[in-house]
This record gives structure tokens, C-alpha cells and sequence, in this order.
């Protein structure tokens, strides 16, 4: 099943210089969080019997540490992810002067100004 808002707008064409500033915030504050997630992880390891200091696969409680490893920096990196897309809505809406229904109509429901495709031939 596919979500019908998907169908809105394709990446391929809206404007590179556009793409590079929505994804920017997100990208950088989700890679960002994965920081602290990696801090966090050192207090869990030694709570679930592992040694950070030694390679995951000679321990014998490797295997659970990977999955919590993966668990928690995709954990991270998803909710700064997210701060960074209300970051960009506060960008939007504070430092360009966006009103609240321009802001609506480009970020929930992915209707983009003109402007911003690349001129399509043919």
C-alpha cells in the first residue's frame, strides 16, 4: 500500500540547491544525536555484561550488544532526524517570515511553490 502524499512530489524534481536546504537540518542534527546515543551505549554495555574495550564478537554476550547498538544509534539518529525537521519549519517560519499555511502546504502536504522545480523540457 502505497501513502497517497508520496505520489505529491518527486525529489528528482524540485531544484538541487532546495533539496540540499531541506534535507540539510535533518541530516546534521539526526547524525548529530547519534553522539549521545553512542554515550548512552557505554552505560548500557557494562548493565548487560560487556566489555567495551574488546571486539563485540569475541563476548559472549556480543550478539545482544549489536542489536542494542543498532537499536539505539537508529534510535538516535531518527529523533534528531525529527528535531531537525521542526527545526526547519522554525526556520521557515521565523527567520523567512513563512505564514503558517505556506508552511503546511510544503511540509505536511508536500506541495511545492513553482519556483522550486527544475524547468522541465518537452
Amino acid at each position: 500500500m502505497r501513502l497517497p502524499y508520496l505520489d505529491k512530489v518527486h525529489p528528482s524534481t524540485v531544484k538541487v540547491k532546495i533539496r540540499l536546504a531541506l534535507i540539510a537540518l535533518p541530516l546534521v542534527i539526526g547524525s548529530a544525536a547519534c553522539y549521545p546515543a553512542y554515550l548512552l551505549l557505554l552505560q548500557i554495555f557494562p548493565l548487560i555484561g560487556v566489555n567495551p574495550d574488546l571486539p563485540l564478537d569475541a563476548q559472549n554476550q556480543g550478539g545482544i550488544a549489536v542489536i542494542v547498538l543498532v537499536v539505539v544509534l537508529l534510535a538516535g539518529f531518527l529523533l534528531g532526524s525529527f528535531v531537525g525537521f521542526f527545526a526547519n519549519t522554525a526556520v521557515c517560519r521565523y527567520l523567512l517570515k513563512w505564514d503558517q499555511s505556506k508552511i503546511d502546504t510544503v511540509f505536511y502536504d508536500q506541495e511545492i511553490p513553482d519556483s522550486w522545480r527544475k524547468n522541465q523540457r518537452g
